[in-house]
């Protein structure tokens, strides 16, 4: 990278800073801190969602995977589709209509205390681990395009979003996402731009040289075991398709980043607007970077340094390190702009499980000033901040420079989506089922969940969420079966269980 590019680098992380900053003033109260008043719209909401769900991860990881085993990937864009009528029908307008900012406070009249405190706790864990995971994952791939050491990247990324995050609630979260969304894009087209210029035959050299090397398979040439039900093929079509589905349905439908941007909508058809928009957003962006990843593979061959490395993003790297007049840079900005839009979003949604679910149920019953509330929804923000900067550090001296470690942990985030969504859904529909069995069940599948992720080695990536989902709807059913038979009736209550009750501290 030349001086231009470090200049536009610095530049983003400034403005980024400066706006995220100047919301300090809005936040008098937790309502405001956390919902941003819900006051916002579909366009800045439907940014915000796709956004918050790509990390640089993601970034790196479709172009890799169209660069090196073709197409398969694009099985998963249609579900966004399909997906979109449940979570516009049924979830978006449960979570709406709830008159309290805790997505999860609603488990307590349906189940009990102790289940609401368990979804929180699974919520943050989750996010907790992908955001490290985000932040250490985007730190090596500009690591290599920057020449910078990885623990000072780490470093000043994790500081500088944890600044305006903490301090700008979460109408900062959503501004600086809309203006991160913007530098996403601008890069990619940029780089797609700059890249055909130096393809002979401009775009359509580019896809030539994709249908001359396979690259559009399982279509170009056609595979056979696409449609195969073999569970150990890497991708199938019923892989790709029912995997995702959960997946989606885990990120939309019980993920709190998201729901709490549904709270934050001004009425129920700006949230619905915003998802819509949304699915707009993303398509457009993976589309992009599909063919981004077809640049990268025409740029190896016609460079000829095709096989000279063993691992994809070596050869992203080469190709943005290549690229002229600030363009390195804008990419660079827009590497980094994809996770600090998740990582903010989960810093924020991290904090307001902790203060509502926790802070004032056990913590703080009493009533305090506005400034009190506000006052420690920033300290725990840090906090959390403080967290995921140690735990990306930490993965540095664990696992070193090997790529394993995004696999494994993607298998592990996958695995705690999907109890949680079984949670979710079962009190959404207000199942009979006790509220012990709920509770164990997503314990133990949760367990089960982590397990088949570090142990079960040959199965399709994308039906890790689905056994997962399954498993847990089993061993809830499973225990509610155990319970009814050996439960000891309590005086006066039939179940044996008792019923939590919001506190009126949940209400905004």
């Amino acid at each position: 990278m030349q001086t231009i590019d470090f200049i536009v680098f610095y530049a983003y992380l400034a403005v980024v800073l400066i706006v995220g900053l100047t919301m300090y003033r809005r936040q008098h109260t937790e309502k405001e801190f956390f919902l941003a008043g819900r006051s916002l719209g579909w366009f800045p909401l439907g940014i915000s969602i796709m956004i918050t769900m790509l990390t640089a991860v993601n970034f790196a990881a479709f172009p890799a995977e169209i660069f090196k085993n073709g197409c398969y990937v694009l099985i998963a864009l249609p579900i966004f589709i399909v997906v979109a009528f449940p979570v516009s029908k049924i979830f978006i307008p449960f979570f709406q209509k709830q008159k309290t900012s805790s997505p999860y406070a609603f488990l307590e009249d349906v189940f009990d205390l102790k289940t609401r405190c368990l979804a929180s706790i699974l919520f943050m864990l989750w996010r907790l681990i992908w955001m490290a995971v985000a932040l250490y994952a985007s730190a090596r791939i500009l690591s290599a395009v920057t020449g910078y050491q990885l623990w000072s990247l780490i470093l000043i990324c994790g500081i500088i979003t944890v600044a305006y995050t903490s301090f700008g609630g979460l109408r900062a979260v959503v501004w600086t996402d809309v203006a991160q969304f913007f530098v996403l894009l601008s890069g990619i087209i940029t780089a797609l731009i700059l890249v055909s210029l130096t393809t002979e035959g401009g775009f359509g050299g580019i896809f030539a040289n994709a249908l001359e090397h396979n690259v559009f398979k399982p279509v170009v040439p056609y595979d056979p075991e696409f449609f195969s039900f073999d569970p150990t093929i890497r991708t199938t079509f019923w892989s790709g398709t029912i995997g995702t589905m959960v997946a989606f349905l885990a990120r939309y439908g019980a993920d709190q980043m998201v729901i709490q941007r549904y709270l934050a909508a001004k009425s129920l058809p700006e949230a619905r607007k915003s998802f819509a928009f949304n699915i707009v957003c993303v398509l457009s962006i993976l589309f992009l970077l599909v063919i981004f990843g077809m640049a990268m593979h025409s740029y190896a061959v016609h460079t000829d340094i095709m096989g000279k490395f063993s691992k994809p993003l070596k050869y992203m790297a080469v190709l943005i390190r290549s690229l002229p007049y600030g363009a390195a840079g804008l990419l660079a900005a827009a590497l980094l702009s994809a996770t600090m839009s998740s990582i903010d979003s989960g810093i924020n949604a991290c904090s307001l499980a902790w203060i509502k679910d926790f802070y004032h149920r056990f913590f703080n019953k009493e009533e305090f000033s506005k400034a009190h509330h506000i006052r420690y929804s920033v300290y725990f923000s840090i906090v959390i901040g403080v967290l995921i900067i140690v735990f990306a550090e930490l993965f540095i001296i664990v696992f070193g420079k090997h790529h394993s470690i995004f696999a494994m942990v993607n298998k592990v985030i996958n695995g705690l989506g999907s109890p949680l969504l079984v949670l979710v859904v079962l009190g959404m529909f207000k199942h009979r089922l006790r509220a012990n069995s709920v509770f164990w069940g997503v314990i133990i599948g949760t367990l089960f969940s982590i397990s088949t992720a570090l142990f079960v080695e040959h199965l399709a990536l994308h039906y890790y969420a689905v056994v997962n989902l399954l498993a847990t709807v089993a061993i809830c059913y499973i225990l509610d079966f155990v319970f009814q038979k050996n439960r000891l009736t309590a005086v006066g209550d039939p179940t044996g269980e008792s019923v939590g009750r919001p506190s009126p501290m949940d209400e905004t």
